[in-house]
């Protein structure tokens, strides 16, 4: 039985009925099913059964690797723990075969085989010893087994690579001149990247000119291979070509955000000189508290997505959900944010502090426990996984919709013009933190960027604008 998972429902559907010519109905065979899911949630919903082969492909297609667009996208198929659950659920003698496309310098082989690395090192003394590596021009596969590979499975994959003009990366006691026969490079720089990652994984790491190290699901950006101390060796290295060798999505992104600065400061600046009079007094009290409190909305809106993709299987379903959820619930913790005023002394200031106290708990949790969670949710249907995420969601929402109502009441019990400056303010730094927000977690984490956004909310306690100055 042959079991293929596939994100896309359409796919599956071209290949089995308008063109199932092209394969000569292959796909209409009783021994293929085709699931529309992603690799993790497949094995999860199998989860007693063991499998002879699992064969994972690089998702990216050749056109968006070449300028890195998805170098900042999560990616949960390709971490750490991933591939854990891909070996856990292999037969004894069951081989994890995974597939990327070769870049040079080497970056995308070298972080497969790292995170092979760190996988095995759970279930084996000697993890060197349970890889081999073949390559052709274009691309390059990694094969994995729990209990290696016996000398005959060697030479048979030898004599494969001989007939067929691949190339030999490694493989246990393999000798560096049967590198690099067929597709030649300089240096046999493949074979060489991937033995001093299995030799010694962290001089390595540490060292080398890309980020090549293993990723996890709590850093799942395995297109992320920007290393800012790296940038004025590759000058040196490369002059102006350096550039296309970076991932490109990483650099529009630094690019975005240092211009979305630059437009913000330039525009929430100006109107202080020619309305110095008319804002009045407390200033940096509005400008910390409406762009903190934008700040933490947008990192915890974005963490939740890129969160949540990993128990959805789809960034659609995960972006919907947490979307019309935050909009939905802001909205109404906005609408409650007076009566609340009312319950508690009619000081808004003590709402603030419940709102904002709830938050840290509630999202605490939330990020704690979800794994947990959603662990006994993977063989629920995904319309049932969708609505129980939305009723997660819809407190938080609630919660976070308090703070700039609050803010904004306050600001019109005065006669001065901060209330619009205040309103740019929140506006600007909405969008600067939701391009900030991938930069942090792509070279943090999403629980710690998830706790710079309670920290953010935190302490707009210190800063909640007053009434009327005297």
């Amino acid at each position: 039985m042959i079991v293929v998972a596939e994100e896309n429902p359409y796919l599956g559907i071209l290949l089995k009925d308008k063109f199932k010519h092209y394969s000569k109905g292959f796909f209409n065979q009783n021994f293929i099913e085709i699931v529309n899911s992603n690799a993790r949630q497949l094995l999860r919903a199998h989860r007693n059964e063991k499998w002879d082969i699992i064969e994972i492909s690089e998702t990216d297609s050749a056109v968006s690797s070449i300028g890195g667009i998805y170098s900042t996208s999560t990616n949960y198929i390709l971490t750490t723990e991933a591939f854990k659950e891909y070996l856990e659920h292999l037969k004894e003698s069951g081989t994890l075969s995974v597939t990327v496309e070769l870049k040079y310098p080497p970056r995308r082989l070298p972080k497969v085989t790292a995170i092979s690395k760190t996988a095995l090192e759970e279930l084996s003394k000697n993890p060197h010893k349970n890889l081999i590596i073949i390559r052709g021009w274009y691309s390059a596969t990694v094969m994995i087994r729990k209990t290696g590979f016996s000398e005959q499975e060697v030479q048979k994959i030898r004599s494969f690579c001989n007939a067929m003009f691949f190339d030999l990366v490694y493989y246990p006691g393999m000798k560096s001149d049967e590198a690099n026969r067929f597709n030649i490079v300089d240096n046999a720089i493949y074979h060489q990247t991937v033995n001093q990652i299995l030799t010694d994984y962290r001089y390595f790491t540490k060292n080398y000119l890309f980020n090549v190290s293993s990723p996890t699901d709590e850093r799942p950006y395995f297109g992320y291979f920007f290393r800012l101390k790296k940038v004025p060796l590759l000058i040196q290295e490369m002059g102006k070509k350096w550039l296309p060798v970076v991932e490109g999505g990483y650099i529009i992104l630094v690019s975005t955000f240092i211009t979305t600065i630059i437009i913000a400061t330039i525009f929430i600046l100006i109107p202080l000189p020619i309305a110095k009079k008319r804002i009045g007094r407390g200033k940096g009290d509005i400008l910390l508290f409406f762009s903190l409190i934008a700040i933490a909305y947008m990192f915890i809106e974005i963490i939740l997505m890129e969160r949540l993709n990993r128990y959805l299987a789809n960034p659609i379903y995960s972006n919907s959900v947490v979307l019309a959820a935050l909009l939905i619930f802001s909205g109404i913790g906005s609408l409650l944010s007076e009566p609340f005023t009312k319950l508690l002394s009619g000081r808004r200031y003590n709402v603030l502090i419940f709102a904002v106290g709830f938050l840290a708990l509630y999202f605490t949790g939330l990020l704690i426990f979800s794994e947990k969670l959603y662990s006994y949710l993977w063989a629920f249907p995904i319309s049932l996984r969708l609505l129980i995420t939305l009723i997660l969601i819809s407190p938080l929402g609630i919660a976070m919709g308090m703070p700039f109502p609050l803010g904004i009441a306050n600001l019109k019990d005065r006669e001065d013009a901060s209330l619009p400056w205040a309103w740019s303010v929140n506006g600007y730094l909405s969008v600067i933190s939701s391009v900030g927000v991938v930069l942090v977690a792509s070279n943090t984490g999403l629980i710690f960027t998830g706790f710079i956004a309670l920290l953010c909310y935190l302490l707009t306690l210190l800063c909640f604008p007053k009434k009327e100055l005297s």
